[in-house]
């Protein structure tokens, strides 16, 4: 959940997301397998990360696709988040790794690029459904969240 919007993660619409679809903010977070907004963390190398931290690909439980950036290489601030085929090595951009913050959230950092921040890549304080991409990271709470289980 964005510490900023309170919202959670989501694949637009209730079903399965598709390959290289988008990945949006939205307020109804639903803790249940109604909607498409429960993901797993799945660790996929162990302490290679920044600082020995572990590395995790982010899937959707839904459609089983994985949190993605586009192409192979790292990516440029504000480049838009997908969903596509898990891949969960070094070759991918898919490795995520989380930065605990003094009040209990995180920072979802991207290994390849640049250790940059997931983000609500939203100009105004109007309506859900912003996209997510990535964003230099900063004490600002759009940059933190907070994994509720289900």
């Amino acid at each position: 959940m964005n510490r900023k919007y309170g919202t959670c993660v989501d694949v637009p619409g209730t079903g399965k997301g598709r390959p290289d679809g988008s990945v949006i903010d939205d307020p109804g977070c639903l803790a249940s397998n109604i909607d498409n907004q429960l993901w797993t963390l799945k660790r996929s190398l162990k302490g290679r990360g920044p600082g020995g931290a572990d590395l995790y690909v982010i899937r959707n439980v839904t459609d089983g696709l994985c949190l993605d950036l586009p192409n192979y290489g790292p990516a440029k601030i504000r480049t838009l988040v997908n969903e596509y085929h898990c891949d969960g090595s070094e070759k991918d951009n898919q490795l995520w790794w989380f930065d605990k913050r003094p009040d209990n959230t995180y920072w979802i950092r991207n290994q390849k690029s640049d250790d940059m921040c997931l983000d609500v890549l939203r100009t105004d304080k109007k309506g859900p459904d912003a996209r997510l991409g990535l964003f230099t990271c900063s004490d600002r709470k759009d940059h933190e969240w907070r994994f509720v289980e289900s």
